[in-house]
């Protein structure tokens, strides 16, 4: 579990570009090329904001980055 914490806290540090602890949905998708890659991306977000705050924090990214590893 040690090895996805770090991977989780390295991305939160490079996506989180204001610092607050959370990624915005903004955050989220700058990383977005094309319309394409910003759908599927608008998808995994929502999927796992599971609290609706419109922002993902760390236990939320744990979450994806497991359920990635699972696939």
């Amino acid at each position: 579990m040690a090895g996805l914490q770090e991977i989780v806290t390295k991305v939160m540090e490079a996506v989180d570009a204001d610092g607050d602890g959370k990624i915005s949905k903004e955050e989220f998708l700058k990383c977005c090329k094309t319309e394409q890659e910003r759908k599927e991306l608008l998808a995994l977000f929502e999927k796992f904001d599971s609290d609706g705050s419109e922002t993902i924090d760390a236990k939320e990214l744990l979450k994806m980055v497991e359920a990635e590893r699972a696939k």
